[in-house]
């Protein structure tokens, strides 16, 4: 949680390279959680890196909160890819 807390603060500040590698650790502890993959795919898309890059992230978001039962996580991700694919 202390990485997922310290990636949110690096987003925050818009120095979205460390909230990339702080939200990576995070998932190297808790490769399930949503809240991770979520802010993972922004601070990709609001850093400027690859689209393929965030695209994965949005997909695995959506794949886990379908399996997980989350709505409102799977809601976003379609959005965020379909935004992704018609730019």
């Amino acid at each position: 949680m202390a990485q997922f807390n310290l990636g949110n603060a690096y987003s925050e500040l818009g120095r979205f390279d460390s909230a990339v590698d702080a939200y990576a650790q995070s998932l190297a502890g808790a490769p399930n959680y949503l809240s991770t993959w979520n802010n993972l795919a922004l601070a990709y898309e609001e850093g400027g890196a690859d689209r393929e890059l965030a695209s994965r992230a949005w997909r695995q978001l959506l794949s886990l909160a379908r399996m997980q039962g989350s709505a409102k996580h799977a809601r976003r991700a379609e959005q965020h890819l379909q935004a992704l694919n018609t730019d």
